[in-house]
């Protein structure tokens, strides 16, 4: 049976459980899918202006709560298969789901996005994918990984601005990156499915 997205998702815990069963994920041996190769890698100095760049974008947003936007999808009869990109949807759903349920507020420090997840977007940025976390200070992590959210269909906190008053600038820097990391290979993995479903498919932004 294909699923055609329409509903929002409220990322906790009670509302990640998939239809067919529950996914338990050791998030310590968790093998992630890889991130496709690029052939044409930005250098570093591209990689630094864009990094900041996308820490000022977020700065310059003043509402709290960002989403976005509302994409319309001119479906074919029949519509295409979406299994594939739902498996990837409920993997990165499990992920998300399980740090924020986590015991020590240190390893939930992704709970402050307060993630939902809306109708899918039309991915045009996916230079937050390829960018190591590596290299990133605590605040540029969590600024690009907000232009992830927003090119992928969620609706967050903007954390950016008072990033020194969030919990999470106080969790441990290699930590942030992990995790910033694991979100990059999983929503990769989405953007590719997704790229596959809506190859043949009209849009617009509503």
């Amino acid at each position: 049976m294909s699923y055609v997205p329409t509903e929002v998702q409220e990322l906790s815990p009670e509302s990640t459980t998939s239809q067919a069963s529950r996914m338990v994920i050791d998030l310590t041996e968790e093998v992630l899918p890889e991130v496709p190769a690029r052939h044409d890698e930005p250098t570093v100095t591209q990689v630094k202006m864009y990094v900041a760049d996308q820490v000022h974008r977020w700065e310059r947003v003043t509402t709290e709560f960002v989403a976005s936007p509302t994409i319309e999808y001119s479906w074919p009869s029949p519509p295409p298969d979406f299994q594939n990109w739902w498996a990837a949807v409920m993997m990165t759903s499990e992920y998300i789901a399980s740090r924020t349920a986590m015991a020590s507020s240190d390893e939930a420090w992704i709970s402050e996005w307060n993630l939902v997840r809306l109708a899918p977007n039309i991915v045009t940025d996916v230079t937050a994918i390829t960018v190591p976390p590596s290299t990133l200070s605590p605040r540029e992590c969590a600024a690009l990984t907000q232009t992830l959210f927003f090119e992928m269909g969620f609706r967050f906190r903007n954390l950016v601005p008072e990033w020194f008053q969030a919990r999470a600038s106080r969790v441990d820097p290699s930590l942030v990156r992990t995790v910033v990391e694991d979100l990059q290979q999983l929503l990769a993995v989405e953007f590719l499915e997704w790229r596959g479903v809506i190859s043949d498919v009209v849009t617009r932004i509503v």
